[in-house]
C-alpha cells in the first residue's frame, strides 16, 4: 500500500494540533444545563416542559441548543435529555432525544 507523502504530512500536522490542544474540563452532573418547568410531558423522546419555566447551571433562556440538557418537572417526572432543543423561558422549553430520569 503506497500513502502519498501530503497525505502522511497532513496526518502528522493533524496529530501534532490535537497533542497542543488544551483539554477542556469534564462536565460533572452539576454542570449539565437544567430546564424545571410546573409541567413536563413527553412523547417518542422529545420533551415539553410548561409554564414557570426556569433556567439554570447555563441553560439558554431563548432560543436554540445543542447538547445535553435536564427538564424537571414540579408536578411531572424529569427528564435527561442528550439531543438539544428551544427554550421561551418562562414559558416552554422543548428538548430531544430524552428518557425519564
Amino acid at each position: 500500500m503506497h500513502i502519498a507523502r501530503p497525505a502522511i504530512a497532513l496526518g502528522t500536522a493533524t496529530i501534532g494540533l490535537l497533542a497542543l490542544a488544551p483539554l477542556g474540563p469534564v462536565a460533572s452532573a452539576d454542570d449539565i444545563p437544567t430546564y424545571t418547568c410546573e409541567f413536563t410531558q413527553e412523547d417518542s423522546g422529545v420533551v415539553r416542559g410548561s409554564t414557570a419555566c426556569h433556567a439554570s447551571d447555563g441553560a439558554v433562556v431563548q432560543g436554540g441548543y445543542v447538547g445535553p440538557s435536564v427538564v424537571r418537572g414540579f408536578k411531572g417526572p424529569s427528564y435527561d435529555c442528550q439531543v438539544g432543543g428551544v427554550a421561551d423561558v418562562p414559558e416552554f422549553v422543548v428538548a430531544f432525544g430524552c428518557t425519564e430520569d
